[in-house]
């Protein structure tokens, strides 16, 4: 049901029951890959000690066939990367919905002590119930054990400054990407669209959020906290994710015809 670049998932069903489930895989090519199989032991580990509505949860870890394999609850609906592509730019209440669900999780994550690090439409999975849940933990950090890797992990559209140079992320890097996510959710675009690591990043550092930019048809509100969340220097950033919690609201909607 979908695939990514350590892992595959399927829809699966335990034997003897009737209970659907997502089984991610780890891909045979990376058995004898020592990082990435602590990555994604990492998830495994992450994901046994957090439980929110707003997370995907962990049922079950385990070794076959010369690998690993991850037992998560599934999501009956779809990522929010196919949503948006399907459905262009959503609606300023349907956004805030959204937000209002993410931010919880999120906030849970930080009190926890843990970076998602990798916050993007593609992990963001909406159910038909309206539940929206942070999905890929395989890049999460906790913060007690920061320790650069010597080389940067994450989406590079998503990404902000500091994660591009491995320096020390914090909860200020998971804002970024949620500044990134707001406006593509808005705009239905991709507010730093892929290209070259080193122009990117050039425009990423460089680039002076402000009433002028990035342009969007939104509320005030809603542009202001965009600017705050995507400031280059941590230092700057600011995103009140108390606030946008109590915004938050089932979006069953999303999958009406």
């Amino acid at each position: 049901i979908n695939r990514g670049g350590m892992g595959v998932v399927y829809e699966a069903n335990k034997l003897g029951s009737e209970v659907t489930v997502a089984l991610k895989m780890l891909r045979h090519r990376f058995i004898y890959d020592t990082p990435i199989q602590t990555r994604f032991d990492q998830e495994a580990k992450l994901l046994e000690g957090l439980s929110h509505p707003n997370i995907v949860s962990l049922l079950d870890h385990f070794l076959a066939f010369r690998t690993r394999f991850l037992v998560l609850d599934l999501c009956d609906g779809a990522d929010l990367f196919r949503v948006l592509r399907v459905r262009g730019p959503l609606d300023e209440a349907t956004v805030r919905a959204v937000l209002g669900q993410v931010a919880q999780g999120v906030l849970y994550l930080h009190q926890s002590g843990v970076i998602h690090r990798d916050i993007k439409p593609g992990n963001v999975l909406v159910d038909r119930s309206g539940r929206v849940r942070l999905a890929d933990f395989g890049l999460s950090k906790l913060l007690e054990s920061e320790v650069p890797e010597g080389k940067a992990v994450g989406t590079p559209s998503y990404m902000p400054p500091e994660q591009f140079r491995s320096a020390s992320v914090g909860p200020e890097s998971d804002w970024y990407a949620i500044g990134c996510l707001m406006y593509e959710m808005l705009t239905g675009r991709i507010l730093f669209p892929a290209e070259s690591w080193n122009r990117l990043f050039d425009r990423k550092r460089q680039s002076k959020p402000s009433d002028q930019w990035p342009q969007l048809d939104a509320s005030r509100e809603l542009r202001e906290m965009i600017v705050g969340a995507i400031q280059p220097k941590m230092k700057d950033r600011r995103l009140d994710l108390e606030k946008i919690s109590r915004w938050a609201e089932d979006v069953d909607w999303l999958f009406a015809h």
